[in-house]
């Protein structure tokens, strides 16, 4: 408990930090570096609208500032099309401080909307931006993933995608190794755990994201 109250400390002060004195230098450098700039990227959790918000680039993707459960979003990749025809609706039965929604059989969990209104406007206008041809996936082991989900994300059918994990979980050519845990544990860390406050964030120790963008065969 004390060493997980301490890493959040740690963490806070380093996002203080680099967005004070830092987040500009690291946006202008991501913002030369981008090349393919209409890509979207479906994302288990926030990193989707961090790597956006960095390379000064439109969302256009529908999973932003949001997370699923490990299975769902195995699920939701699979069988994306069919997900974005289908209705977004509020789910009534969520005990949370923040909007919960589900689409078919899979659960989203609104982390950093104020309402489910509001989630839904976003989701329905961004899901029309979505570059078919263009798409980037990107799963992590946290929120109930087991290294049976990790084997699973390999039959995505999408070329470009890359599953984060922490050290001792079983590799595939489309895994990357998170090389440092913020809190301890064999989970990986939230997106916005910061390994320094100069902007190097944990996850983006497994790959190099612009680059993987800019040259997506490189990765496969």
């Amino acid at each position: 408990m004390k060493i997980n109250i301490v890493t959040r400390v740690i963490n806070k002060s380093r996002k203080v930090l680099y967005n004070k004195f830092f987040k500009k230098y690291k946006v202008k450098k991501l913002t030369n570096r981008i090349k393919n700039k209409d890509i979207s990227l479906i994302t288990f959790n926030c990193i989707g609208g961090i790597l956006y918000n960095e390379m000064s680039l439109r969302f256009n993707s529908p999973t932003i500032n949001m997370f699923f459960s490990a299975p769902d979003f195995i699920k939701f990749c699979t069988n994306l099309k069919y997900y974005m025809e289908k209705e977004l609706i509020e789910d009534t039965t969520a005990d949370s401080s923040y909007p919960v929604a589900k689409i078919d059989d899979i659960k989203i969990f609104g982390l950093h909307y104020k309402s489910f209104d509001e989630l839904k406007t976003k989701w329905d206008e961004r899901k029309q931006r979505i570059n078919w041809d263009n798409i980037f996936i990107i799963g992590g082991y946290r929120d109930n993933c087991t290294p049976q989900l990790v084997e699973e994300f390999g039959k995505i059918p999408f070329d470009n995608k890359i599953m984060l994990i922490p050290k001792g979980i079983k590799k595939y050519p489309y895994t990357r190794t998170v090389k440092s845990l913020l809190w301890g544990k064999q989970e990986l860390a939230p997106a916005d755990a910061m390994k320094n406050c100069f902007g190097k964030r944990y996850y983006d120790t497994a790959i190099d994201f612009v680059d993987w963008f800019n040259n997506p065969s490189k990765y496969r």
